[in-house]
């Protein structure tokens, strides 16, 4: 059994993001935390629509490239390798948020396909009963995955958000997902090279009570022969914490379950993940003999989860 630190957050957000609102959370600020709890690589992800791209949002229309630019240059550590990123979203009919071309101007970029508060943007309000939101949430990962863009540096975020199904229950729609197919769509981001997201923000004070419909989609996407890597989402600066005090509970149990017929034999989670940058592997944690582990603010919670 070996023993693995959550050491890495590829999704969160500075102040330049129009949802958060912590001034706190500048690339500095974010970097210490970082530096503090022993990650070994932090990746801005801010929201983004570009303006090469028509049909932006009144929401979107400000956060272009230009705008999430403001955070560079990056501040530099000894410690922690610190990438820039972004958030786009995908609308659907091949409408996504940053136009291929400009891809290179990010290490990493986040495509979440269940913005599904988004009301006539991401979702048409005709679409709200649990079955119709299931098939949609199908329709935008088989699309996704057609698109003519690097996956090897993109993530599929937070796959089991609340944001599916906003104000009511996800596990509606988390049950009506065809499986068979989910199998499928995800199968080809495992053939394209794309990560799949596990979000600390998907996991709430009580994701335990429904702890099979939560890891149901990760299991499958494992079996599926999807890597992993894991974000935050924070939007404020206690949230950077997911990483250490909600993950860690979440990564054990995501590597049990039944295999789906056809799968190849399942991995743990803890092996190499998404490529970042060129040549660059990214892991979901590292192993705890290659360096000690820091030392955690009291109450922090659980720091390393084993995979056994």
């Amino acid at each position: 059994m070996g023993k693995f630190l959550c050491d890495h957050d590829l999704h969160c957000h500075t102040i330049l993001s129009a949802c958060c609102h912590d001034e706190r959370q500048t690339p500095a600020n974010m970097l210490a935390v970082a530096e503090a709890h022993g990650y070994s690589t932090l990746c801005l992800t801010d929201h983004l629509w570009d303006n090469a791209v028509p049909g932006a949002s009144e929401w979107y229309q400000p956060q272009d490239i230009a705008h999430v630019k403001q955070s560079l240059p990056l501040p530099k550590s000894d410690s922690v390798r610190f990438l820039f990123g972004c958030e786009t979203d995908f609308c659907g009919g091949n409408k996504l948020g940053l136009r291929p071309d400009h891809f290179d101007e990010f290490s990493f970029v986040i495509i979440p396909p269940d913005h599904f508060h988004m009301v006539n943007f991401v979702r048409p309000e005709s679409i709200s009963e649990p079955d119709q939101i299931a098939n949609l949430l199908l329709e935008r990962l088989e699309e996704i995955a057609r698109l003519p863009i690097p996956f090897h540096k993109v993530g599929i975020a937070h796959l089991t958000t609340g944001l599916i199904n906003r104000g009511k229950n996800k596990y509606d729609v988390i049950n009506a997902i065809n499986q068979d197919r989910f199998f499928e769509a995800v199968r080809a981001f495992a053939k394209s090279g794309a990560g799949i997201e596990l979000n600390g923000a998907c996991f709430g004070p009580t994701w335990q009570e429904h702890k099979n419909e939560e890891l149901c989609l990760y299991r499958i996407a494992k079996q599926a022969g999807c890597k992993f890597y894991l974000g935050s989402d924070a939007h404020m600066q206690e949230k950077m914490l997911r990483i250490v005090e909600v993950l860690p509970e979440v990564v054990h149990p995501a590597g049990h379950g039944t295999p789906h017929p056809g799968a190849a034999p399942m991995q743990p989670l803890a092996e190499p993940v998404l490529q970042v940058e060129e040549g660059i592997s990214l892991s979901i944690f590292t192993p705890a003999a290659v360096r000690s582990p820091p030392v955690l603010p009291s109450g922090s919670g659980l720091w390393a989860a084993a995979f056994g």
